[in-house]
């Protein structure tokens, strides 16, 4: 920014609010392109489990979740059962208010990351690059995706993008109890720790004044260790036969590298997920530009400009966290990289923000009409893609339309009368949420054969139900219920948006 403009303070109190509504717009605009999600899709099978666990501790009936085979650190689920609460007992009891109170805290903690982004990117580079950094995570249609999930990863980038801008800011205590809530959130969190302690380290030292880092480095850890030990403590206590961090190692180490077919199809499954942190292939490219040619420069640089530093530590860590999903055989969510997209966003801001730099001599009012000449072209470039993610056009992030009308099963089966039996093999984890509070009993059948063994022994003592996804193969199924003696007798179909079917609901009535 020029010196002329710095010294004028008029001119430049005028900036600093000009970037202030222009931030305000920035997050609002994230927030509306989120929110549109709130009650477009049902939940992922996967989402469909923790809301289950929401709701056992929202009215009490299993708080520790003793009963529950859990794999990830529990802040999460307590959130999702406060959320439940705050919008009153209905809302335990009804599944699209369910759906929403459950999604609020998501929504939330994605709508601040775009703020604390935009706070990072200034405070490690400029104030221009702080405002592109909250524009590309407003219309990241990754980002956007999980905007309004119960997936944890918006929570942990949440957290982990405030213990950023607290140790940049000096704050190393409140950064350590951001973290902490991170890790409670999820353990992945503790993969960021080295880049938040670094970037801390490198801003202490730039700062004029005496340096204590051993004091600092304390009162950062301090926090992280009463969370490691509450976190442990609330394992110990709900006696599960197995704890969540043995069944998250269980469920996501693979325990071995990647075999070398692998390799292409796995590093094209990568870069399509990254690829879509912005959506814009012409970004896509200026950002592999600037990551090639930010090592060239940084080796002619002597010594490096702390700035460059920086963006060096940063371009590291990316790199070796996509690497290390690469090459060992993890599975390649869509999630993983959601805390992973607002460091690649700060890093994307920066030549941007010297793209407005080179259109500064276009204008009187000089620095605030670059960055909107810029920022208009980023926002015509992103919007596209950013409103396909606000209406579920990308596959990322929850369902998208194959759970349609899952609600409408579960109300049909929460009106059957009590002692009912729903056979299922499919929907587990979606049942557990769906039919919470059901008077139908949910009896999972192993094998075709296993459940014409039942229905010969039991199948007259009540109504017996059945639900045909769509996508799986009913032959073998209604073949066993037929040879039990047994006929189904459809009740309901529903369709997905896309006029296609997604489910049948049969009673299954003696012959």
């Amino acid at each position: 920014m020029p010196s002329s403009y710095l010294n004028n303070p008029a001119r430049s109190g005028r900036a600093q609010d000009n970037a202030a509504v222009a931030m305000f717009g920035i997050v609002l605009l994230g927030f509306a392109l989120r929110a549109a999600l709130l009650s477009a899709n049902r939940f992922h099978p996967d989402e469909s489990l923790y809301a289950s666990f929401a709701l056992k501790i929202a009215d009490a009936r299993d708080v520790w979740l003793s009963h529950e085979v859990v794999d990830k650190s529990p802040l999460a689920f307590y959130l999702g059962a406060a959320a439940l609460n705050m919008l009153g007992a209905k809302a335990r009891y009804n599944i699209f208010m369910s759906e929403l109170a459950l999604r609020l805290p998501a929504l939330a903690a994605s709508t601040v990351s775009i703020a604390l982004a935009a706070a990072c990117a200034r405070k490690l580079h400029s104030a221009q690059a702080g405002l592109f950094a909250g524009l590309l995570l407003a219309l990241s249609p990754l980002a956007i995706s999980f905007g309004a999930t119960l997936f944890m990863d918006a929570l942990l980038s949440c957290a982990l993008l405030a213990s950023l801008l607290l140790v940049l800011r000096g704050h190393w205590a409140w950064s350590g109890c951001a973290f902490a809530a991170a890790y409670a959130c999820k353990q992945s969190a503790l993969v960021f720790a080295p880049l938040v302690l670094t970037l801390g380290v490198l801003v202490q030292l730039a700062a004029p004044g005496p340096n204590s880092r051993g004091k600092q480095l304390r009162n950062w850890i301090t926090p992280l260790l009463v969370a490691l030990a509450a976190v442990y403590f609330w394992d110990y206590v709900r006696a599960a036969p197995i704890g969540f961090w043995a069944q998250g190692y269980a469920d996501n180490m693979p325990g071995r590298f990647i075999r070398p077919a692998e390799l292409l199809p796995r590093w094209q499954q990568l870069a399509g997920l990254g690829a879509a942190v912005t959506g814009a292939p012409a970004l896509n490219a200026l950002l592999l530009a600037y990551c090639i040619w930010l090592p060239l420069s940084s080796m002619r640089s002597n010594p490096q400009p702390l700035q460059t530093t920086i963006s060096m530590v940063i371009l590291g860590f990316i790199v070796a966290y996509l690497a290390g999903h690469w090459l060992l055989a993890f599975n390649l969510y869509d999630r993983y990289l959601v805390p992973l997209a607002p460091l690649i966003i700060i890093l994307l801001a920066q030549p941007l923000a010297a793209a407005a730099g080179l259109l500064q001599g276009y204008g009187p009012a000089r620095v605030m009409r670059a960055v909107a000449v810029a920022g208009t072209a980023v926002l015509l470039t992103l919007l596209p893609a950013s409103l396909r993610a606000s209406a579920s056009g990308y596959a990322l992030g929850g369902d998208h339309g194959a759970y349609d009308g899952i609600e409408k099963v579960a109300a049909a089966l929460r009106s059957a009368p009590t002692g009912s039996v729903l056979y299922d093999q499919w929907l587990d984890w979606q049942w557990k949420f769906y039919l919470d509070h059901s008077p139908a009993y949910i009896g999972w059948v192993q094998s075709p054969q296993k459940l014409a063994a039942d229905l010969r022994a039991f199948g007259a003592s009540s109504p017996r139900y059945f639900v045909a996804p769509s996508w799986e193969p009913m032959a073998e199924m209604r073949s066993a219920i037929t040879g039990a003696g047994f006929v189904c007798v459809p009740l309901l179909d529903t369709v997905r948006r896309d006029g296609s079917r997604s489910f049948t609901l049969y009673q299954l009535v003696a012959d």
